[in-house]
């Protein structure tokens, strides 16, 4: 038994699980997967010792990429270094650092530098802040400067949302309020119907973007004031 299929049924025997054919990459694969999605500990360090031995780099590539986003960050850079081609080292390395970038954001960590280099990051890490973000500034600068329609899509759909949910609660600066103006026609509608803001929907029924947002912000407004 050579020592890659060794450390394969090792793993398969750890993880309770028959590989029939250690050869072939679909059944690598399946038993890839079970470790990671079990997330035990035990399974992971086998794992490590596996990958480095896993004769298909794009398979291998592929582990390390889940695996890259279940553990912390001091052990990222050891399961990257796992991955034999320069390659795979360095897109491996990229997602490593765009994962840390997806971290400190979420944790409120925004500063004027983390905008600016959002911009020439991966697909990956802005389509997950899109969803994500809880950042009124990070939403606003992937909706204007994501790198696909999709990216932009969603994040202007999440900052309309949060923006609903901020302005419900109170939350009606003079800065909003001119915001208001440029936001979509499903954030200004459903202000429209829900507000409790004299000023919002004084704003509304002036500048909304559409007759029907005026009509129902005039309509509200004049039962608020009744």
């Amino acid at each position: 038994m050579g020592e890659f299929e060794e450390v394969i049924r090792s793993l398969a025997d750890l993880a309770g699980e028959e590989i029939v054919d250690f050869r072939d990459e679909h059944h690598r694969w399946h038993l890839y997967q079970r470790v990671i999605n079990s997330e035990r500990a035990d399974l992971r360090d086998v794992l490590y010792q596996v990958i480095g031995w896993e004769e298909d780099d794009a398979l291998a590539l592929t582990v390390v990429l889940h695996v890259l986003e279940q553990v912390p960050e001091v052990e990222r850079h050891a399961w990257v270094d796992r991955l034999r081609t320069s390659e795979s080292h360095q897109y491996a390395s990229a997602r490593s650092f765009d994962i840390g970038m997806l971290e400190s954001i979420l944790q409120g960590a925004v500063s004027e530098n983390a905008l600016q280099a959002l911009q020439e990051r991966s697909d990956w890490l802005q389509l997950r802040l899109a969803r994500r973000s809880e950042s009124a500034d990070v939403l606003d600068e992937l909706a204007n400067s994501g790198r696909t329609k999709r990216i932009k899509r969603l994040a202007a759909e999440r900052l309309d949302k949060l923006e609903l949910e901020s302005i419900l609660q109170g939350a009606v600066s003079e800065n909003a309020l001119q915001a208001l103006q440029e936001r979509s026609d499903w954030l200004q509608l459903r202000l429209a119907r829900r507000s409790e803001s004299a000023d919002v929907l004084d704003e509304l029924a002036n500048s909304g973007r559409t007759k029907r947002i005026k009509r129902l912000a005039a309509e509200r407004l004049a039962k608020l004031e009744s």
